[in-house]
């Protein structure tokens, strides 16, 4: 991002009037698994405007940022809620709004053990909230150890669900998505991609075409790899970010 670009954002930010949403998610990294996640909420919220400002780390701008209320703060789709979470910029965002609410968010499981203290934490963020929806049961159970009267909405992706016969499928064409997460995942991350390699390599040996679909720039190595590995020349990789 530029500084220009920087700043024209900053500035609509501060633009926008009192009566909005604030927004806090994992946005602006051109991941579009959490960019859907906002325009869900801003289409599902509408006519009211959701918006949501980066953190810039400079002093100055996070105090006019700090400075600016909201009707209602928003705790977006994702796994948001653990360990390694946005916790301080929406308890911040909470802090500036009427009131404050979680939209879909997923929990890192905790179901077993002692509470942990990020648990604990959040639990103290969300309790006093007029309602908590996570993407999952898991995920309430797990808010539910924290004191939280947290139920289950569901992905919030699902607002853009359309009716059978919405699409027809091309037949022997198979779309496949695969990325990294940086070794932050259950289980050993290489072995899931060449299980990936595996299915692709049998799929195109049955006679299906196998094209991929990367929703991330930090998942066009990955993607790459994987079709490599599958034996696949010259793959399709369609780049959606």
């Amino acid at each position: 991002m530029t500084k220009l670009r920087a700043i024209s954002d900053i500035l609509d930010y501060l633009a926008e009037g009192r009566r909005t949403i604030h927004y806090t998610g994992w946005i602006g990294y051109l991941n579009l698994g959490d960019e859907i996640l906002l325009e869900a909420a801003r289409e599902s919220f509408a006519p009211a405007k959701v918006v949501w400002v980066k953190d810039y780390g400079n002093a100055l701008v996070n105090k006019l940022i700090q400075r600016h209320s909201h009707e209602l703060a928003m705790l977006g789709g994702g796994t948001q809620i653990g360990e390694r979470s946005p916790i301080a910029r929406f308890e911040a965002a909470v802090a500036r709004s009427k009131g404050g609410i979680v939209l879909g968010a997923g929990v890192t499981p905790a179901l077993d053990g002692p509470v942990p203290d990020w648990l604990k934490r959040w639990g103290d963020v969300l309790r006093p909230l007029e309602y908590v929806g996570t993407r999952g049961p898991e995920s309430a159970e797990t808010l539910r150890r924290a004191g939280v009267n947290a139920q289950v909405l569901g992905d919030p992706v699902c607002w853009f669900s359309q009716p059978p016969g919405y699409w027809q499928p091309e037949p022997q064409l198979i779309g496949m998505n695969i990325g990294t997460s940086h070794g932050h995942m259950y289980g050993d991350e290489r072995k899931v991609q060449e299980t990936f390699s595996r299915v692709a390599k049998a799929l195109v040996q049955a006679g299906h075409r196998v094209e991929f679909f990367c929703v991330w720039p930090d998942d066009l190595e990955t993607t790459r790899r994987v079709a490599a590995d599958a034996g696949i020349q010259n793959p399709v990789i369609h780049q959606i970010y």
